[in-house]
């Protein structure tokens, strides 16, 4: 069998790539970069057949895959530390509209939800648990 163009192998490691977009599966990202790696060999060095352009892209993917799986897995896939909406808990004052709380620009549920206070009444914001926040009457 005749050897791939460079073309050819560089167009099947792009489409590689772009598959790996597709399905997610982390392995054929590494086999399309070897084609492509291929094909630039290619532009320089004349291979025999098709099968050693084949062979040595295989050989290229499995190292690529044994270097920088795991580096390239702790980059993209870092966590973040959690956040949690400190702003909310800093305390503060509201204000009783149409039986909720208006809080930092936003309706809140009074806790507790028996809690009967007369429109436009001033509460202290003691914190924020879910969508209620814990009140007392200022």
């Amino acid at each position: 069998m005749e050897a791939l163009s460079v073309a050819l192998l560089i167009a099947l490691g792009i489409a590689l790539i772009v598959l790996e977009m597709v399905v997610l599966s982390f392995y054929l990202i590494w086999l399309g970069i070897a084609f492509v790696i291929v094909g630039i060999i290619s532009f320089f060095y004349t291979f025999g057949s098709a099968y050693s352009q084949l062979a040595l892209g295989a050989v290229l993917a499995v190292i690529l895959l044994l270097l920088f799986k795991e580096r390239a897995k702790k980059y993209l896939f870092r966590h973040s530390p959690e956040h949690e909406d400190v702003f909310l808990n800093e305390g503060g004052e509201g204000v009783v509209k149409e039986g909720r709380i208006l809080y930092k620009g936003t309706y809140w549920d009074p806790y507790p939800s028996d809690l009967v206070l007369p429109e436009g009444q001033r509460v202290k914001i003691k914190r924020v648990r879910g969508n209620q926040v814990e009140i007392e009457p200022l």
